[in-house]
């Protein structure tokens, strides 16, 4: 896990998103890590490259309006993570890890600043441009 992976981060919480690999022509893998004080969680993305693709164009939208949301749902389960924003106050990373196979939920909306755009785009780019 690098640095550059981390989508936001204060003294009690943190989430990262990390590109694992490439399954197949068609999918690549991420690792989802949300920690606060209290609780942490992972959860693997299977994510369809056509999916990345397009939140990867929505997100170079939502870097420079500030307006709109992306969502990325994994393929293999009910967990996702939504990035929405209506202005430079109003950023919003939120989404849901685990349910369906896992016992456990882990739900978080956590209100950021515009760079947690800049390090999505670049982890999307990554998978992406190989």
């Amino acid at each position: 896990m690098e640095y550059d992976d981390i989508l936001y981060m204060n003294n009690n919480t943190k989430i990262t998103f990390e590109y694992l690999y490439k399954f197949d022509d068609e999918c690549s893998v991420f690792m989802l890590y949300v920690e606060n004080e209290n609780f942490k969680g992972r959860h693997r993305f299977f994510l369809y490259i056509e999916n990345i693709r397009s939140a990867y164009e929505g997100l170079k939208s939502l870097y420079d309006s500030l307006c709109g949301e992306v969502c990325l749902s994994d393929m293999e389960s009910e967990s996702y993570f939504s990035l929405s924003a209506n202005g430079y106050e109003n950023i919003v990373l939120s989404g849901n890890i685990g349910g369906c196979y896992d016992d456990i939920k882990l739900g978080f909306n956590i209100k950021a600043d515009q760079t947690v755009i800049s390090v999505l785009k670049n982890v999307l780019k990554e998978a992406l441009y190989q």
